[in-house]
């Protein structure tokens, strides 16, 4: 024990728990801080969604190693490296320029791909402690364990929006009553007239940043305090030998022992297995093999459009929608607000559509989510700002919550039922391909005007709802009509196995042709 350090001693399960969920809440206070508003600040040039850009294709890459990381590196140091790098993205935005925001949008991506796995690798550490010294259902703790965490980021989500949108409404306060700003009227080049024109942008660049610069040094200085403060608080919640992996055996620990006792007996029984561990290369090269060969399934191809729209609609509102709607005509001190309401009915959407497809199907929630989406990008493009209509901005946000909530739950849950047995790779691939609809949102956001950006979103969601279609029509209606208990979704799991079993046969046949 004399290898402890002084942050462990004293610490109890429950303790580290509550430490780390507040942990979790403090950082994404800070990243949300600044992350609605990043294009808006940053508007010249479309500098702003080129740096989100550049962040998600970093994503991509650190998402597929950091399970390689954590097996040569403690999981606690790996997190809090990348929420340092959270740091280094919020000081790259206290100044527009390629040299501060590209860097700084590759710290976000490192910062992105890192804490997110981290988070829920620790979320499974505590849940099974806690269901092993409770003597409880691992499943069951697991279940209770995801809904603090998730309720941890949508507050941390939401009082983060709340941090910006008071700095940013006190700088217009004391800007108004100095007499140095007026809001802008004219609504010609805002909505769906936004090309992001250089000329344009400049002329009304006051709509997109704080009158005072010293409370965009502030705001700033403010998040990077916070962003300290949580790495301070999950230093202390998390053990310097913690180690979860989804294939770890449990190890025969006398209950009664500390737990500190019981992370130095499980840390040894790793050490004894990192000799068979295969090299960091050749397990991130062959994850991605296994990615590829999952991609090019057939049934994949046929519903992996779904999460790359979630992802285009994530980058859309949180880049397209708070610049050229809220920034725009409202002001950037309303955009906080906007993303308020829209993460608020994103979150009760995703319980109410859960609810729905579990008690019917998921197609019911994804034809009222098709729906609100083609509603909400038709108005767009047809809406005539004025001064009087200014406020339907927050229901552009509030629709497209609703939307969002449903296809980023029912889109996971899917892929979960689409592919049993294949789960592990499945939900990798789903997350790595709505980073992917965010990179490409962000990639072309600076080369079209807002009317042909909606135009491509329409076009992206019609084409993942007809290819989802037939994959429902080929996996499910047809097959099932041959079945004597034909009754669709509520045969899935042994429609999925008989379709795993076809592949799994066809496999063989073409090993077996090979081998002959």
């Amino acid at each position: 024990m004399t290898s402890e350090t002084s942050a462990d001693k004293g610490l109890s399960l429950e303790r580290r728990y509550r430490l780390f969920l507040a942990g979790i809440f403090v950082n994404l206070t800070a990243v949300h801080g600044i992350f609605s508003i990043v294009s808006s600040l940053n508007v010249q040039e479309g500098l702003g969604t080129t740096s989100f850009a550049v962040s998600y294709a970093t994503s991509i890459v650190f998402t597929a190693c950091v399970p390689v990381l954590i097996e040569f590196v403690s999981i606690k140091k790996v997190l809090l490296c990348g929420q340092s790098a959270y740091c280094l993205f919020m000081a790259g935005n206290a100044y527009t320029s390629y040299f501060t925001l590209i860097p700084g949008g590759i710290f976000l991506g490192i910062g992105e791909g890192v804490f997110w796995s981290c988070a829920f690798i620790m979320r499974g550490f505590f849940a099974r402690k806690w269901a092993k010294s409770k003597n409880k259902d691992f499943d069951k703790t697991l279940s209770y364990f995801s809904g603090h965490l998730f309720t941890a980021l949508q507050c941390g989500v939401l009082c983060g929006n709340g941090v910006s949108s008071l700095f940013l409404f006190v700088d217009r306060t004391l800007s108004k009553r100095a007499g140095n700003f007026t809001r802008s009227t004219d609504f010609t080049f805002c909505g769906v007239n936004d090309c992001q024109a250089d000329n344009v942008t400049l002329a009304n660049i006051e709509q997109y940043t704080p009158y005072y610069p010293a409370t965009r040094y502030c705001l700033i200085a403010f998040l990077c305090l916070l962003v300290t403060i949580a790495i301070s608080i999950l230093y202390l919640a998390i053990p310097a030998d913690a180690a979860v992996g989804d294939d770890e055996e449990d190890v025969n620990i006398d209950e009664n022992l500390p737990l500190e006792e019981e992370i130095l007996i499980e840390a040894s029984h790793d050490e004894e297995a990192k000799s068979d561990h295969i090299s960091a290369c050749s397990k991130i090269t062959e994850t991605f093999k296994k990615m590829a060969k999952f991609t090019v399934k057939r049934k994949h191809l046929l519903v992996m459009l779904f999460p790359i729209y979630d992802g285009m609609l994530i980058g859309f509102v949180l880049a397209e929608i708070t610049r050229s709607f809220a920034s725009c005509v409202l002001g950037v001190d309303q955009v906080g607000i906007g993303v308020l309401l829209y993460g608020t009915t994103d979150a009760l959407f995703s319980y109410v559509g859960g609810k729905v497809a579990g008690k019917y199907n998921r197609n019911i929630p994804y034809a009222w989510a098709f729906i609100v989406d083609i509603t909400a990008y038709v108005f767009c493009l047809n809406w005539e700002i004025t001064q009087d209509n200014s406020w339907v901005v927050y229901i552009l946000f509030l629709a497209f919550g609703v939307s969002d909530g449903v296809w980023q739950a029912l889109t996971n849950d899917m892929y979960g039922h689409y592919f049993k047995g294949e789960e592990k790779i499945a939900y990798s691939m789903w997350n790595l391909l709505a980073i992917a609809g965010m990179c490409l949102q962000f990639s072309i956001s600076k080369l079209f005007c807002m009317y042909q950006k909606i135009y491509i979103q329409i076009t992206v969601l019609c084409a993942a709802s007809l290819t989802y279609a037939i994959s429902y029509y080929i996996y499910y209606i047809r097959e099932n009509t041959t079945s004597p208990t034909s009754g669709g979704e509520r045969h899935l799991v042994s429609e999925e196995k008989s379709t795993n079993e076809r592949e799994s046969d066809a496999e063989s046949t073409g090993k077996a042709t090979t081998s002959a």
